[in-house]
């Protein structure tokens, strides 16, 4: 299992889900598609869950292409800032 990032911020976007900043770069991750991961919360409780792996174009790009993380079925509360997700 390789970790793909901790969580700095989240966004609850409605009919899409709960969004994890920052996204991990295309090179460091296969996707697209849906995959199973290890939530690691700083309390050092740990979860599963599945999380939609999506590119995304952005304007201006950042440092390369990235893929977006969005949980369809958590919220804000499940996926606390300092979360390391892996997978």
């Amino acid at each position: 299992m390789d970790k793909l990032t901790t969580v700095t911020h989240t966004f609850q976007i409605p009919s899409w889900g709960l969004v994890v900043v920052p996204s991990p770069f295309v090179g460091n991750y296969d996707g697209p598609g849906e995959r199973r991961v290890e939530l690691r919360k700083p309390d050092g409780t740990t979860r599963e869950a599945v999380v939609q792996v999506k590119y995304v174009f952005l304007k201006p790009t950042p440092a390369g292409p990235i893929w977006e993380l969005i949980f369809r079925d958590l919220v804000k509360d499940d996926v606390p800032i300092g979360t390391e997700i892996w997978g």
